[in-house]
């Protein structure tokens, strides 16, 4: 079974994609909320490189690797590469009026074009890393049906799963509204509502699941296509697929534990008894320090710094330190520092 990987990233640093950001939402016809549109969305933080090097150091096994951008290349970037390939928006919109796109949902929405993309991919946002060692067999099952990697042990309705303002995130971001517009799809079309909340990591996905959808829901995935910057009303293509693949059995559902700043017990427990753990970060955390010890220390499976629009500035200060750290060494995709 060949995986390769796909990764999402913008430098948001380069003057000239900022120039053109700016433009563009200057004359954008529709309303766009302060967390849509804020530097923190974009900021590169050269998260990409090491998380890079944490596929090459702990998924050795992998195909190859896609990074999916707006006419930008990382400068760490050796070109001599043969694993990885930069792919342009161009290459995978089939329709070039929907770009420039600053939307990650409508560039997810497509991700299934790139050319020669293998059946079996693992998605990562560039702020996604593996932190230690992971077989394929953590992300596929041999009969090729990806695992659903999920928060909850056990399943339990809740009404905000389809309504968002009874959602417990009080600010409501996009990304909340499009995961509800993506279960009520599926019950709207299947008659189910598949209530597990995923992990926020690593996304096992098919080629065939994404091309499969993109003919059933046609016109909702065109409108996200559509959206310059994120929007209300979007769909979220991978979550889709998760939910698809658990609703008619052909993903499998596997919870995954996440690390505990206040249990350092059950984090020895988790990393004996079980192959994959996980560990999410939210950059406004005013424990930062501790979870990056966290990390450090229990070495989960995978784990996703996620910076918001309110993450202070010292907090992210403190990413390139820590990941230098986890990952001291350049891997061969690297340009050779003389």
């Amino acid at each position: 079974m060949k995986i390769d990987v796909v990764y999402t990233w913008v430098n948001g640093s380069d003057e000239n994609w900022r120039s053109k950001k700016l433009e563009h939402s200057q004359k954008y016809d529709r309303q766009v909320s302060k967390e849509a549109l804020s530097d923190a969305r974009f900021m590169n933080n050269d998260e990409l490189r090491y998380s890079v090097r944490s596929v090459f150091l702990y998924a050795p096994w992998i195909n190859k690797i896609y990074i999916v951008t707006d006419n930008q290349i990382p400068e760490w970037l050796d070109g001599s590469c043969t694993i990885i390939k930069v792919i342009d928006h161009k290459e995978i919109f089939e329709n070039h009026g929907f770009l420039p796109t600053f939307n990650s949902m409508a560039i997810e929405a497509n991700l299934h074009h790139i050319p020669n993309l293998s059946e079996y991919f693992l998605y990562f946002n560039d702020d996604v890393f593996l932190g230690d060692y992971c077989f394929p067999e953590y992300f596929f099952l041999k009969d090729g049906r990806p695992r659903v990697f999920v928060s909850d042990i056990i399943k339990i309705k809740r009404k905000r799963h389809l309504n968002a303002e009874m959602s417990r995130n009080i600010k409501k971001p996009e990304h909340q509204h499009s995961v509800i517009n993506s279960r009520k799809l599926l019950k709207a079309t299947y008659g189910k509502t598949i209530h597990s909340g995923l992990r926020h990591g690593v996304k096992a996905c098919r080629k065939s699941d994404f091309f499969y959808l993109e003919k059933i829901f046609d016109q909702q995935l065109l409108l996200t296509m559509s959206h310059k910057f994120r929007d209300n009303s979007d769909i979220l293509i991978h979550y889709l697929a998760s939910l698809y693949n658990l609703l008619n059995g052909t993903g499998k559902r596997t919870y995954v534990p996440s690390l505990s700043l206040k249990s350092q017990w059950l984090n020895s427990l988790i990393k004996k008894t079980m192959d994959v753990s996980f560990c999410y970060v939210h950059l406004s955390s005013r424990d930062i320090e501790k979870v990056f010890y966290l990390i450090e220390r229990n070495r989960p499976s995978m784990f996703c710094l996620n910076q918001w629009y309110d993450s202070p500035h010292d907090n992210v200060s403190k990413i390139r330190p820590f990941l230098d750290r986890y990952f001291p060494q350049p891997c061969s995709a690297e340009k050779r520092i003389i």
